[in-house]
């Protein structure tokens, strides 16, 4: 059966290559002389070989007919064959609850029941059941990705069914059924180094109970979104009298505390912090990390992903994961390890554990380095473009790297020409028009404050605003290019225009001086007469009367008004100006 290997297929198993050890691949040809070459391709190896040919591949093999072209990552296409682990459901029966109980267990590919392999328990949360972190934390493709891609040891997982048991009694479940049930039925590696436990939210209270009191059997611990109850005070008096006797030797057998939890929107974000503080005051060394996702899967399939490269490694250097998170212009942190920006904007790099201030170093584009764990980066320029290295060296001199690739696009340049700022406009009507510079403009928007009053796509970017309210105004333009960068100039103006208020006739004898004035101005009148004052936007701030004379503005602000006088039937409006 011929199988026709689509170009998009092709280039995703070549993916998978990069991922191979070199030591898992072995070729053999079906003569005595290996007769094939093997060229370097892009992403992956080309085969041609003039006789029979096999390929193994970690214990699997596969036979392919001579004469024929073959790239090596094509048959990787059966990646999810070659490396998948399985997931068995199992019934065990219960000595402390007296009672059958099930559980998942997660067997690698190469399980053979001859190969022995490290045991991690995974605990699921308050609520949840054995197949929640399969069918909701997607456990095992996640799992079976990091052991493909060689990040982490083979290990056989076990997510053991406990919903809602009480701490101790989980102990007494995990340490008197689960674990010799494991052993007795898996090939397992049977001691502490090989034995790792985790747990999330209510699961995290049961790994805390198990994993502090009975530290000689895990080398491994893991509390996701989790910690004791802030108001049990009665716990963290017991606790604190355990930690302060025991936490030495903790600390002297566990080789790694992984702690974490979904930001400030998680609900145990307070519990944690408190119950890491007792941890480290204790002499525990903690590795604290925060998710995106608050209280969900979304946050603890992330921390899955991080703890399993930590867990078995050889020889007493554990790395420390660095995950990267990005804020940019003053947003939320977010886990990614690229960014695209505008020059001009604002981004800090801040990698997890962000509770660790030493032991870090970057290497950047432009020069760059520095030994800050986070990284401020402000007015930034397409200079600043590249990929950033950060390394961290932890307190047992393990080093682990990340990168953050950051892509700086150049943003518009827009200056506002008329009116020119502070203007003071008499009529209706205004005619804008702008300056801009840049390549890729897609459009300039016109805004009164927060409003829009029009926009334009062509050069020169102008616009004729009609209906100008009275008052004062915020005129701002923007432009955008096809990357949405964008660039806001802005002026103030005011206009004279008064509505509501008509020019009437009266004797030319009445009159306002001195106009304009400084303190107070003298209304000078034949006869009796009252009078008000507006400002431009027509409300009235001031009023009085007199006889012949009356001095008035002596309180107003400086600026632009109108003085409107009545005598009998006649009155007369006068501008007046206060310096």
């Amino acid at each position: 059966m011929a199988i026709l290997w689509s170009k998009q297929k092709v280039c995703q198993v070549q993916v998978l290559l990069r991922k191979l050890k070199p030591s898992t691949v072995t070729f053999q040809t079906s003569m005595e002389h290996n007769s094939f070459r093997t060229d370097a391709v892009r992403n992956g190896v080309l085969i041609n070989s003039h006789q029979s040919l096999t390929i193994m591949i970690h214990s699997k093999q596969f036979k392919f007919m001579p004469n024929r072209l073959l790239i090596l990552p094509a048959f990787l296409f059966l990646h999810s064959l070659l490396f998948a682990g399985t997931i068995r459901e199992v019934t065990y029966q219960s000595k402390t609850l007296n009672s059958s109980r099930k559980m998942n267990v997660y067997l690698p590919d190469g399980y053979n029941g001859t190969t022995t392999f490290p045991v991690f328990y995974l605990i699921h949360g308050g609520g949840d059941r054995y197949y929640t972190w399969a069918n909701v934390g997607n456990a095992k493709s996640i799992i079976d990705n990091a052991i493909s891609s060689g990040k982490a040891k083979p290990m056989i997982v076990i997510m053991p069914d406990v919903t809602d048991f009480a701490p101790d009694l989980f102990t007494r479940e995990l340490l008197n059924d689960i674990i010799p049930y494991t052993a007795a039925n898996f090939n397992t590696i049977e001691d502490k180094d090989h034995r790792a436990l985790a747990g999330l939210s209510w699961g995290g209270l049961q790994v805390l109970d198990a994993g502090l009191y009975h530290y000689d059997m895990f080398g491994y611990l893991g509390v996701l979104s989790s910690g004791w109850f802030t108001s049990d005070t009665q716990k963290y008096a017991t606790m604190k009298t355990y930690l302060n006797q025991n936490g030495t030797k903790i600390q002297q057998s566990i080789h790694y505390v992984y702690y974490s939890d979904g930001g400030q929107g998680d609900i145990a974000y307070p519990n944690g912090l408190a119950t890491i503080k007792l941890l480290r005051d204790n002499g525990i060394k903690v590795n604290y990390f925060q998710n995106s996702g608050g209280h969900s899967y979304t946050s603890w399939s992330q921390d899955l992903q991080r703890i399993l490269p930590v867990l078995f490694q050889d020889g007493n250097c554990t790395p420390t994961p660095i995950v990267s998170n990005i804020q940019l212009n003053g947003d939320d942190w977010i886990p990614v390890s690229s960014a695209q920006i505008c020059s001009g904007s604002t981004i800090k790099f801040g990698p997890h554990p962000y509770d660790v201030t030493t032991g870090w170093s970057w290497k950047g584009p432009d020069n760059f380095s520095t030994d800050q764990r986070e990284v401020v980066l402000t007015n930034v320029t397409t200079a600043k473009g590249g990929e950033y290295v950060v390394t961290f060296k932890n307190a047992g001199g393990c080093t682990s790297t990340a990168k953050v690739t950051l892509t700086v696009d150049a943003a518009p340049s827009i200056h506002i020409l008329s009116p020119e700022n502070n203007a003071t406009i008499s009529s209706s009507s205004v005619y804008i028009t702008t300056d801009v510079s840049g390549t890729g403009i897609k459009k300039v928007t016109f805004w009164d404050g927060k409003y829009v009053i029009g926009e334009d796509s062509t050069s020169p970017y102008t616009l004729s605003w009609n209906n100008l309210a009275s008052g004062n105004h915020i005129l701002s333009a923007t432009a955008i290019n096809q990357n949405n960068c964008s660039d806001t100039a802005k002026v103030s103006l005011s206009t004279e225009t008064i509505t509501g208020l008509e020019e009437e006739s009266a004797s030319a004898s009445t009159s306002a001086y001195p106009n304009p004035f400084v303190t107070s101005f003298l209304i000078s009148n034949p006869g009796s007469f009252s009078y008000s004052i507006y400002d431009i936007a027509g409300a009235e701030i001031e009023q009085g009367s007199g006889n012949v004379q009356a001095s008035a503005g002596l309180r107003l602000p400086t600026g632009l008004y109108l003085l409107k006088i009545r005598s009998n039937s006649d009155s007369k409006l006068i501008r007046i100006t206060k310096e």
